[in-house]
């Protein structure tokens, strides 16, 4: 146990169980209980890779050191990083990694890391034989690669990835990846200057700007050229040997993608005059298309500031925005217009519009879908199917409809329409799977007839969350499978959709997350992981969901969480700790459903207030 640990605690816990002597200096830690539940080793997470063919587990530590906390940061333009590595702040990470075949077998744990790795941005390659990822060293961050079949890793690149505007890499191919480089012409940092050199000037003459107050803003010169500084990027393009071509750049890059057939790239740059008051992603900007050489191939927008965008939810800028690639396609862009002037105050019949243009990027966009709610993005499936979500924040009711990508003429069909507050009629999500480009798609069955859905399952019993069928010709709904007490257990992954094979997390009060291949046609479960229980001292704690109803009538949830061998009614009351967060519903009937599962496993986090059930208090969350 490392004392550096408890950095996160200490005031909390000395005001309940010991007296405070600050004159002795040091940090302080909790009783020995404590301890051993945050030191308890994490349950690993998985992903299953393109094809399913491999899963990955991913080991991470459940606490930040107190030399992570005590890193240096700079909170600029809305974001927040550390200077010294040019990536986030403050961030989780991974220490471990390793594959497994789908059946939980032939563990290989990844070798080759440097000493205490720090792991981020885990990438598979389009076909699943590799895993991209990046390691935060002491001066920098650097790329890696890991073998899927043997478990080597070895770096690519030095510590020169920039990845303080969260665009670290990404998968041109199988072979190539591009990422984002430190500007290595970029000389010495901007120095603070010991008095100011003259005031600050903002203007918004003939323009209204009434904007919401963001964090982390800039607030002067010197605060505009280290967000500059640190910001600006390059691209390069390397194998899988490491030989590596500048293609983009330098510039602010605050994002990059590439086509799914890895020819092209989209580059969205943030350009001055920058502003204090709202962060950089309503800054100036452009978006352009590059091939995978770095051949300017079409400009597609100059965005000016947009710091007076309308207030309310469900505003938005001006002219296009989300500009995204189409998964489904080798080379083709969509993007979004608002039609009512991206104010939600105004009445319109339509609020935004699709846009697509394709490669070679030459001609005029084509007009695609109009929405009646605000654009929440596409699930893309062929040529001849896709879905579109909508959101409206004023009414909250969400809408799914499927379209004809390649026929504008042919009306939207309303798949889903409800209350997104509603959890107890929510339908599920469709399921998607990875094609051949390595990108999400709809799954669908080997016809074409069929989708599939995945949901929660929310109930007055408590979430069950369930799989189902959906027929694409008449529009009907089966279900298949639906999780039963005494577990908890969701769908992770559709492996096989004729033979009805899923995936899945299964847990109950007792028994810890693992993961299971659920073969539902011959109703047989096989378990593909084997996570020990990290909180065996917490078995006989007892829990309990509380229904109550408030005074104005309100019916309320809680889970009650008693000590050990704790007797209602037999034994003296305890000291309780109510653990609540307010919460904003539109209906009193949305506000009263129940939420998560009796059935569930406690699983506990290194802050969770229900820790404090092992020093004799009673919870409830």
């Amino acid at each position: 146990m490392h004392s550096a640990k408890w950095l996160l605690f200490v005031v909390f816990l000395q005001v309940l169980f010991q007296p405070v002597v600050w004159a002795q200096g040091g940090f302080r830690v909790p009783p020995q209980a404590i301890i051993d539940l945050v030191d308890a080793p994490s349950t690993p997470t998985i992903s299953i890779g393109p094809g399913n063919r491999a899963i990955r587990l991913a080991f991470s530590p459940e606490l930040p050191t107190i030399e992570d906390l005590a890193a240096p940061e700079y909170r600029l333009a809305g974001i927040r990083f550390d200077p010294i590595t040019n990536g986030p702040s403050r961030v989780g990470y991974v220490i471990g990694i390793s594959f497994t075949d789908m059946q939980g077998l032939n563990e290989r744990q990844v070798s080759g890391l440097p000493s205490n790795p720090r792991i981020r941005n885990m990438a598979w390659s389009p076909d699943g034989s590799m895993l991209a990822f990046t390691h935060t060293a002491h001066n920098g961050i650097e790329l890696w690669v890991a073998e899927v079949a043997t478990g080597m890793a070895r770096a690519l690149t030095d510590p020169v990835i920039n990845d303080v505007m969260g665009n670290a890499f990404a998968w041109a191919s199988n072979q190539i990846l591009v990422y984002s480089t430190i500007d290595r012409n970029r000389g010495e940092a901007p120095v603070r200057p010991r008095a100011a050199t003259g005031p600050v000037i903002q203007e918004n003459i003939g323009r209204r700007a009434a904007v919401r107050t963001f964090q982390d803003m800039l607030q002067s010169k010197y605060d505009e050229d280290t967000f500059e500084f640190y910001a600006t990027a390059a691209l390069y393009k390397t194998d899988l040997a490491g030989n590596t071509t500048r293609i983009v750049g330098p510039g602010i890059i605050a994002n990059f993608s590439i086509s799914p057939d890895g020819n092209f790239l989209l580059v969205n740059r943030t350009q001055r005059p920058f502003s204090y008051f709202v962060p950089f992603s309503r800054f100036p900007q452009s978006f352009d298309v590059f091939d995978i050489s770095g051949r300017l191939v079409r400009n597609l927008a100059n965005i000016p500031l947009a710091d007076d965008i309308p207030q309310g939810f469900g505003a938005v800028r001006l002219g296009p925005r989300s500009f995204t690639w189409r998964a489904d396609a080798p080379a083709s862009l969509y993007w979004v217009e608002a039609l009512d002037g991206g104010n939600p105050a105004q009445e319109a019949a339509f609020r935004d519009q699709v846009f697509y243009l394709s490669a070679p990027f030459t001609g005029d966009p084509q007009p695609h879908i109009k929405l009646a709610f605000r654009f929440a993005g596409i699930t893309w499936g062929n040529d001849n199917l896709a879905m579109v979500n909508e959101f409206w924040q004023r009414t909250r009711i969400g809408r799914l409809s499927a379209f004809h990508p390649t026929n504008a003429q042919q009306p939207l069909r309303v798949i889903f329409e409800r209350n997104m507050e509603d959890q107890y009629n929510n339908p599920g999500s469709f399921v998607t799977t990875t094609n051949a480009f390595g990108r999400s798609v709809l799954q669908m069955d080997r016809r074409g007839r069929n989708l599939f859905l995945f949901g929660v399952g929310a109930s007055p019993e408590g979430n069950r969350p369930f799989f189902d069928v959906y027929e694409l010709a008449t529009g009907r709904t089966t279900r298949l499978w639906r999780s039963e007490a005494p577990y908890f257990e969701s769908p992770v992954s559709l492996i096989d959709t004729e033979r009805r094979i899923l995936v899945t997390r299964r847990e109950s009060a007792s028994d810890v997350p693992n993961f299971f291949i659920r073969d539902i046609r011959r109703n047989r479960l096989t378990q593909i992981s084997r996570f020990p229980d990290p909180f065996p001292q917490l078995r006989e704690i007892h829990r309990e969901t509380v229904h109550y109803t408030r005074n104005d009538g309100l019916p309320l949830s809680g889970v009650l969480y008693l000590p050990r061998g704790f007797r209602p009614g037999v034994d003296a009351p305890l000291p309780t700790i109510l653990w609540a967060y307010p919460e904003e519903f539109r209906s009193a009937d949305a506000a009263g459903q129940v939420t998560g599962s009796p059935h569930s496993f406690t699983r506990l986090g290194p802050s969770s207030i229900v820790m404090l059930v092992t020093q004799g208090y009673a919870v409830l969350d």
